[in-house]
């Protein structure tokens, strides 16, 4: 997938509706209401982004615990180095000025996460890159123990 045969938009996340908003549905016959899925349906999926800046930067501090690191491709076939020259080439994100050690992460999930009272399974990779004068692919497990804080998120669409 280049970059040039397709077009990459960071889609900022709507606000957050709150529940007085929400419309309460009761279904006493939940058989008839369940939903039916084609194979293409069943295996759609979202792309997501979030942007965090570093709030404290700490090294290895003994605990070890099992992390993925990031991968360079994501199963729908989106590689990091359209991503990257996207990042490198202008200002993707409004208002926003990088700083020395921001992450952006990029992930993909399941349209439909539940299926007959059941969660599907976590889809395993994502793409995660720091910023370090420019934007790069975080490789290994670069920066896993910082704290970060999230300063916007959304959905990642391509067209």
């Amino acid at each position: 997938m280049t970059n040039s045969e397709s077009r990459i938009d960071f889609i900022m996340k709507e606000p957050e509706i709150s529940v007085d908003e929400i419309k309460t549905i009761h279904n006493k016959k939940t058989r008839n209401n369940k939903i039916k899925l084609t194979k293409s349906q069943y295996e759609e999926t979202f792309m997501f982004w979030r942007l965090s800046r570093v709030l404290k930067m700490e090294e290895y501090n003994g605990i070890d615990f099992q992390h993925k690191s990031s991968s360079p491709q994501l199963s729908n076939g989106l590689s990091y180095e359209s991503i990257l020259s996207l990042l490198n080439s202008k200002a993707v994100f409004e208002d926003y000025q990088p700083k020395e050690n921001d992450s952006l992460s990029i992930w993909m999930e399941y349209k439909y996460a539940e299926m007959n009272k059941k969660t599907r399974p976590y889809i395993g990779n994502y793409m995660s890159f720091i910023y370090s004068n420019k934007w790069t692919l975080n490789s290994g497990f670069d920066h896993i123990y910082s704290d970060y804080k999230t300063l916007c998120d959304g959905e990642l669409k391509i067209f």
